[in-house]
């Protein structure tokens, strides 16, 4: 007899066992649903919300909750009382009940934007950064505090610790990787921080470049779109790697294995459809067989807010293209929209400019009409400021 079989027959014996019901739900995955001895099929929502009727006390069923709106994508959960309650709420009503709990504290530091506050049940206002030193500073040993405080750290900014130790960002990650060895995200995250070719020592004394720590990050999770992804970014466009399972591959390769993985990582799709030649099909798992302009089309449909590919498009096309949301846009407006998008990158000013002809101006975003040259003189201000 199972642990499941077990639950189902404590279940039947007394229907009022939150225990039972609440371990029941934890083995099922959120989208099945299972069949009780009185014939009565539950889901694990279910479940969990009889477990909060029997003891609205106990906080692992709210937390579960809180977690399974993540997975859903949904924005809240009915409980027993009728009360609608976000994931954020749910997390701080755990910590009204358990204020130490480190799960609630860390996971809800991931639901703020990164300068928003939150009032906790005790009345003290915290940023993410400041749930995230809690943490570390409760439980030391709790990796995901020191990842997910890497990634609220600009490269040249540091931050200290409750304890009084001044930290930066690739710190809080070798200390994520010396805690759990096998932390394929934090590896991949290192290898980010660090410039192509460069190396860093872990606080075992093994010294790794960038190359290095996305294929120990592919080594100990082989789905983790974001290490292949980082991978491509630390080779050339015809450099050949061997990964740990003995395939070899290109740059190119690499960024469709991201997309294979994960097909909303719209920054692989921009960065594949640059390794692609104008003429060049690739298999896409969502659209099957696809071009390059058709690769920088679905980047736009993911990220309509993505800079790049406006631009990239705008070079690979000859006549006016359809955008993803119907819109039809011309190759300077195309340009003028990854200037809209971010006005500080030289290479779109010039791409505008050469677009241009010599005595033709044009009205930018901001409202000021430029023509070529002055335009040309702008790509190069920003290039060497």
């Amino acid at each position: 007899m199972n642990d499941q079989q077990i639950y189902i027959n404590a279940i039947n014996n007394n229907r009022k066992d939150e225990d039972a019901l609440y371990k029941l739900a934890l083995t099922i995955s959120y989208e099945q649903s299972i069949k009780l001895l009185s014939g009565q099929t539950m889901n694990s929502r279910q479940l969990y919300n009889e477990s909060i009727i029997l003891d609205p006390n106990n906080p692992n069923p709210y937390y579960n909750l809180a977690n399974m709106l993540c997975i859903d994508n949904q924005e809240s959960v009915t409980l027993p009382s009728g009360q609608s309650m976000t994931q954020r709420q749910l997390y701080l009503k755990v910590l009204s009940i358990d204020p130490n709990d480190c799960d609630s504290l860390n996971n809800l530091s991931a639901c703020l934007a990164p300068n928003e506050t939150i009032a906790l049940p005790s009345g003290e206002t915290v940023t993410s950064r400041q749930l995230l030193l809690k943490v570390i500073d409760k439980q030391p040993n709790y990796k995901y505090s020191f990842y997910l405080l890497s990634k609220l750290l600009s490269s040249d900014e540091t931050i200290t610790l409750l304890n009084g130790d001044t930290v930066n960002s690739k710190q809080l990650l070798l200390k994520a990787i010396d805690l759990d060895p096998n932390y394929s995200i934090a590896y991949q995250a290192l290898s980010f921080k660090l410039l192509k070719g460069q190396s860093i020592a872990l606080l075992s004394g093994e010294s790794m470049t960038g190359k290095q720590l996305c294929l120990r990050a592919i080594q100990v999770d082989p789905r983790n779109s974001s290490a292949y992804f980082n991978l491509a970014l630390n080779i050339e466009l015809y450099e050949t790697v061997l990964l740990p399972d003995g395939e070899q591959m290109r740059k190119k390769q690499l960024y469709l294995r991201a997309i294979e993985l994960d097909p909303t990582n719209e920054s692989a799709h921009n960065n594949c459809g640059n390794c692609m030649t104008f003429d060049e099909t690739v298999y896409h798992p969502t659209l099957g067989i696809i071009n390059k302009q058709q690769m920088l089309l679905e980047c736009i449909r993911l990220d309509p807010n993505k800079a790049e590919p406006y631009s990239n498009l705008a070079i690979l096309i000859s006549k006016d293209v359809k955008l993803p949301n119907g819109e039809k846009m011309t190759i300077k407006q195309l340009l003028l929209k990854s200037i809209e998008l971010q006005p500080d990158r030289p290479q779109f000013y010039r791409n505008l400019g050469y677009s241009l002809v010599n005595k033709e101006k044009i009205i930018l975003p901001n409202g000021k009409e430029m023509n070529r040259r002055q335009i040309l003189q702008k790509a190069n201000q920003l290039k060497q400021s």
